[in-house]
This record gives structure tokens, sequence and C-alpha cells, in this order.
């Protein structure tokens, strides 16, 4: 429903549907004296649907409840974090893997420059595990990271029209690897995404396997990297127990 009363235009989210992001709405408005129409104004007034305000550790670790149902295995939502968050060694986001891709992203989340602390992702688990053309992931600060498994850390897999970007990540590696699903602290594998503008200080790392791993991405295939730095604080007395590429 919508109404309009002393300057303030109110609108039910049911009467905007599955829409979020920036959009453009058309108010039209009517004066009537009795009942001949004197006058009609439509307005154009563009607004930021905002799908939830991340505000606290279960609107995180339960994501894709808050999420838009846009068919039987994509969600979408435009979200904002409004403060710093502390999830205690939880899994935050959505999408995982039983066989099939699960759960796929379509949309933004804007950190706000926000901490989001002690974190931990596992095999296919990245925040957002899979993601569409058009979504963002942006403005984001992680301490005490913990990637354990083969995934990108924030985003698992994403393909070209993804972007991500000014995220700054500090943490740990604690397993992965894999060729299949690359290790990494930024995002996965990158089939044909935009990564700019980010950062991983990297404490530790153990990877096995295929050794499939970087820094800031696991595999680059055909991604765009822009502006970004990796700082490796893992001691080792030879090369080989201490590198890691910043780039997979």
């Amino acid at each position: 429903s919508t109404a309009y009363e002393g300057g303030v235009l109110t609108l039910d989210r049911t009467a905007l549907g599955t829409l979020y992001g920036e959009k453009t709405l058309v108010a039209t408005f009517e004066k009537k004296t009795g009942d001949t129409l004197e006058k009609i104004v439509t307005v154009n007034i563009p607004v930021l649907l905002v799908t939830k305000y991340i505000t606290e550790k279960d609107h995180l670790v339960n994501l894709k409840n808050y999420a838009v149902k846009l068919n039987d295995n994509t969600y979408g939502g435009y979200f904002v974090q409004t403060r710093d968050i502390d999830v205690s060694g939880s899994r935050i986001g959505m999408g995982y893997y039983d066989g099939d891709l699960r759960d796929y992203f379509t949309g933004t989340y804007d950190g706000g420059g926000h901490i989001i602390s002690n974190a931990k992702q596992e095999t296919n688990n990245g925040m957002f595990a899979w993601v569409n053309a058009g979504t963002t992931v942006k403005n984001i600060v992680f301490t005490g990271a913990v990637l354990d498994g083969n995934s990108g850390f924030v985003v698992t897999d994403a393909p070209k029209g993804v972007t991500i970007e000014n995220i700054a990540v500090y943490g740990r590696i604690a397993s992965g690897g894999a060729n299949w699903s690359p290790s990494a602290m930024i995002l996965g594998k990158g089939n044909g995404a935009t990564v700019r503008n980010c950062m991983v200080v990297l404490s530790d790392w153990n990877v096995s396997g295929d050794n499939c791993a970087g820094m800031i991405v696991g595999n680059q295939v055909s991604s765009t990297i822009e502006n970004c730095i990796a700082v490796n604080l893992k001691p080792g007395a030879t090369e080989a127990d201490y590198a890691i590429p910043a780039i997979g």
C-alpha cells in the first residue's frame, strides 16, 4: 500500500515486490476539488531500496533468510552493513555445494567500511559462494578471518560482470589448495570478475593437494585485478616454507 500525507510518501515493502537497489519511482499526484480534477503532477524520484540493514551476527550468519527469492536457486538483495560485527568463528553469507551449486546471489553487499571479525569460511563456502553478473561486494574489512577449505573467503567463484572492491582481509588460510576450487582470501576462481582496490594481509597459510591458491585470487582465469596489495607475514627458513603467490 502507499500513502501520502504531510509531504511524506510512505510505501509498504510489499508494494515494491522483489525490487531492490537503485531505482526510480514514478509518483503521480492528483488535486481535486469535489469531483473536479484540477491538476496532475508526475514526479520521478531516485531511490535506493535497501533489502536489509546488517547490524548483528544473525544477519550475517543467516543472510539468505533476509534475501529476496528470485527463483528456486537464486536470491537477491541490497544489503548495507551499519556497524562492526564479531561473528565468533561462524560461517557467514550464503551459497553451498551438494553436488550442485546452490543459492546463487544477485545484488549488492555494501559493508560501509565496517569490520566483520572472526568469520570462518570452509570448502565452497565463501561469504557469497556463487554469484551472478551484476553483483557487487564492497567496502568491508575482515579481521581474524580464517579460510579452512577449498574456496575464496569472500567469493568462491565469480563470472564476468561481478565486481569485488574496497575490501581488506586480515587472516590466514588453514587448509585448501584444490584445483577444482582454489583457495584465496578475496576470490577463489575469477571467471571474468573484476577485483580492485583490495588488500590481503596473510599471517599464515597451509595448502596441500594441488597447491592451487593465492592471497588475493586463487585462480585468475580471465579476471581483471586492479590496484590490489598482498602482504605475506608467514616466516620460513626457505622460500618453499613461506612463499605463496598474490594471484594464483
